[in-house]
């Protein structure tokens, strides 16, 4: 699996620009500012990605299932939509998605991942 530096990059660059859109610790939810989500839900939004709409909060971290997933429910955990949509494996998912990255952390994970491909 190749990673998408395009959207990896997408995705910092979208958390720059509108950082109150963004809490690490939070798949999805809303806010004042609008629907704030870590960096996994924005890659998984900005791949065009259709949130699982459903009245209980439980469900807040999961899409609505595409051919390409791995589990054909009718709906996918955002962490394994963003793992494929951006080409990572779980090592590397599970170091960008922690969610006690920062800003600068995820600067640093996604300038390496994106080193490996660009090299």
């Amino acid at each position: 699996m190749t990673p998408n530096v395009e959207l990896l990059r997408l995705t910092l660059k979208h958390i720059e620009m509108a950082p109150c859109t963004w809490d690490q610790q939070e798949w999805r939810r809303k806010a004042e500012c609008g629907t704030v989500m870590c960096f996994a839900g924005w890659a998984c939004t900005l791949a065009g990605g259709q949130w699982y709409r459903a009245s209980d909060h439980v469900f807040r971290s999961f899409l609505k299932a595409e051919d390409d997933d791995e589990y054909g429910s009718g709906m996918v955990y955002a962490e394994s939509r963003a793992k494929r949509v951006l080409g990572l494996t779980w090592q590397q998912a599970n170091m960008l998605f922690h969610d006690s990255n920062t800003l600068a952390d995820l600067h640093r994970i996604v300038d390496e991942i994106c080193a490996e491909v660009e090299s």
